[in-house]
C-alpha cells in the first residue's frame, strides 16, 4: 500500500473493531480518529446498533458524518443537514408471521425496534450493552397483541440453540428474507433481515453524496454483517479477531485485534 495524502472516507464497525473488549474507543485510537477527522478525511461509523447506542461514541470523535445505524437500514444524517434520511422498515405481518411459526414455546425473547418504540417479549438485562431502553417506549408481552407498526430491526432469541433451525425453516418461506445467527456468546441470537438491506448499500449512498469513489474508501469489520462493506472499500479490513466467514472475503486483515488499535496501525501504513 502506497504513501498517500489524498482525503478518504473511513467506515468503522464499533463491536469488535472500533470499540475494545471494554467497550469503549482506546485513547490512542480516539485521538487518532479525531485528527483525521480535522484533516478532512470522512468518518463514518457503520453498526447493528440503534442511533441512541452510537451518538455518544459519535460525539466523542467530533464527527458530521451520516451515521449507519441497524446494518443499514437506517442512516441517519447526524449533523450533516442536507443528507437526507433514509428508513427501512420491517412489515409487521412478515415478522407475526415468522413469530407464529417459530412458536413461542421455543422463544426466549423476541427484540424489535423503531426510533421511539421497542417491543420484546420481556425485560433482558443482558442485551443492555447494545439496545439500551433509555428515554424509549417499551412494549412488554406478545407480540401479535402490541405490536402495531414496521419496525426497523427483528432479532430472536430461542431457549436453546439447538433450535435455530426453527428459525431458519420460518424466515426461509419468505423470499428475499435472510437470516444470520451471532457470534461467541451470542449463538441464541439471529437477526433476520431483508437481502436488500445492508451496511454496503447504506455505505454506498453515503459515498454517492459525497462524491467519493469505492477506490477512495477504507472499512473495517469484524462480523457477517460487515461483509458488504468490505467488500465495497478498496481497503476492506478483515479485524485480526474478525469471524472467519469475514476474513474469507477480505482483501486485507489487520495485524492486530481491536484491543491492540489494529484501525489505526493499518491507517498508518497506507499513510494516512
Amino acid at each position: 500500500m502506497n504513501q498517500t495524502k489524498e482525503k478518504y472516507l473511513i467506515a468503522l464497525d464499533m463491536d469488535g473493531t472500533l470499540l475494545n473488549k471494554d467497550h469503549i474507543i482506546s485513547l490512542e485510537t480516539l485521538n487518532y480518529l479525531k485528527k483525521l477527522n480535522k484533516d478532512g478525511h470522512k468518518i463514518i461509523i457503520s453498526s447493528g446498533r440503534p442511533i441512541r447506542n452510537i451518538i455518544s461514541f459519535y460525539n466523542e470523535l467530533e464527527l458530521t458524518t451520516p451515521i449507519i445505524c441497524y446494518n443499514g437500514a437506517y442512516i441517519y444524517p447526524g449533523k450533516e443537514i442536507n443528507f437526507p434520511e433514509y428508513c427501512f422498515s420491517f412489515p409487521q405481518a412478515k415478522i407475526k408471521s415468522i413469530i407464529q411459526d417459530i412458536g413461542y414455546d421455543h422463544l426466549d425473547n423476541v427484540i424489535l425496534e423503531t426510533n421511539k418504540d421497542i417491543y420484546l417479549l420481556k425485560d433482558d438485562e443482558t442485551l443492555e450493552v447494545f439496545f439500551t431502553k433509555n428515554n424509549m417506549n417499551v412494549h412488554l408481552g406478545p407480540i401479535e397483541e402490541n405490536l402495531n407498526e414496521d419496525t426497523m430491526t427483528m432479532l430472536i432469541k430461542v431457549k436453546d440453540e439447538k433450535d435455530n433451525h426453527l428459525v431458519q425453516e420460518a424466515v426461509d418461506k419468505h423470499p428475499n428474507i435472510k437470516l444470520r445467527f451471532w457470534s461467541g456468546k451470542w449463538l441464541d441470537i439471529s437477526e433476520i433481515y431483508f437481502s436488500f438491506i445492508n451496511k454496503g448499500k447504506a455505505l454506498q449512498k453515503i459515498c454517492e453524496y459525497f462524491k467519493i469513489e469505492p477506490d477512495h474508501v477504507i472499512s473495517f469489520g469484524d462480523a457477517s454483517n460487515d461483509i458488504e462493506i468490505i467488500k465495497y472499500a478498496k481497503y476492506g479490513f478483515a479485524m485480526k479477531n474478525a469471524e472467519d466467514d469475514l476474513k474469507k472475503h477480505a482483501k486485507y486483515i489487520t495485524e492486530f485485534d481491536n484491543n491492540e488499535n489494529g484501525i489505526i496501525m493499518e491507517l498508518k501504513k497506507i499513510g494516512l
